[in-house]
């Protein structure tokens, strides 16, 4: 589908600011520190037969063990 106008490269832009890393955690005026929240990762099991190689996850993924996705 072509979209009249739009290209990805018109899209882009340069931007004028710059953005740093910040060295450590931040402190409040109290001197408490102000940590992240931390991104929680799931645990994913999932069981695979031996004789096919295919693999099914308890989060709905399915591939074959050798060959990757399905």
């Amino acid at each position: 589908m072509k979209m009249p106008g739009f290209t990805a490269k018109a899209s882009l832009y340069r931007s004028r600011a710059t953005y740093e890393l910040a060295e450590g955690f931040a402190r409040t005026t109290e001197g408490q520190t102000i940590i992240p929240q931390r991104i929680k990762l799931r645990t994913v099991h999932c069981n695979c037969d031996t004789q096919t190689d295919i693999c099914v996850c308890d989060n709905g993924r399915v591939f074959h063990n050798v060959l990757g996705e399905l």
